[in-house]
């Protein structure tokens, strides 16, 4: 699936986002901090990959994760490696690297801007830097991806293709060394997944 193609209708309207049907059924997992989307974002995919029981209080040691900082995907990578996951980061990530990543049932962790102050003065998504935020993603479409977003509470979240470019970056900046990444995923596979979310039934005892 190539952007340019997905971006070739301009300023048209896309069609109403619909959920594909083989999405990915990752946990939907509401951040507890403003400040803990990376770790959100890590419960949901360890909990598909059946790599974790806890809450999401118990990865802030092992992710690095303060107020301060956030979360580091150095540090995410690091953590679902310890925790028995394949893992790697990749930069300069595409659709087509997307799409196959999902046809192979892998779960990646995008690195985007997202949830700017609505009160601050409008400025360009490729123009932000101060925004970062981390999502799942859960399946594409031609016009749209879809992601567990750690902020949205009750459902999946959608990205327009025409924006995803422009708002797919953000930086580290870790003992006075900067790190600005671009279009970075965090790829992560395991031995087994979750079948459905919600999952069947189970007998109360």
């Amino acid at each position: 699936m190539a952007f340019a193609a997905a971006a070739a209708g301009g300023a048209a309207a896309a069609p109403e986002p619909r959920l594909p049907a083989a999405h990915l059924p990752v946990p939907l997992v509401r951040q507890a901090t403003d400040y803990s989307c990376g770790a959100a974002a890590m419960l949901a995919a360890l909990y598909y990959w059946k790599a974790f029981e806890g809450p999401e209080s118990e990865l802030y040691p092992l992710l690095g994760t303060t107020p301060k900082d956030g979360t580091d995907p150095r540090s995410m990578r690091a953590a679902a490696e310890r925790l028995g996951l394949a893992a790697r980061l990749q930069e300069g990530m595409t659709l087509e690297d997307l799409s196959a990543a999902l046809g192979k049932g892998e779960t990646v962790i995008l690195d985007l801007q997202a949830w700017s102050d609505p009160a601050a003065p409008p400025v360009k998504w490729a123009n932000r830097w101060e925004d970062g935020h981390y999502v799942v993603l859960v399946g594409t479409d031609a016009q749209h991806v879809y992601v567990m977003d750690p902020s949205v509470a009750a459902g999946y979240g959608h990205i327009p293709l025409t924006e995803l470019y422009e708002r797919w970056h953000d930086y580290e900046d870790r003992d006075g060394k900067m790190w600005r990444n671009q279009h970075l995923g965090l790829i992560l596979s395991g031995k087994e997944h979750i079948a459905a979310y919600p999952a069947p039934l189970e007998r109360i005892r």
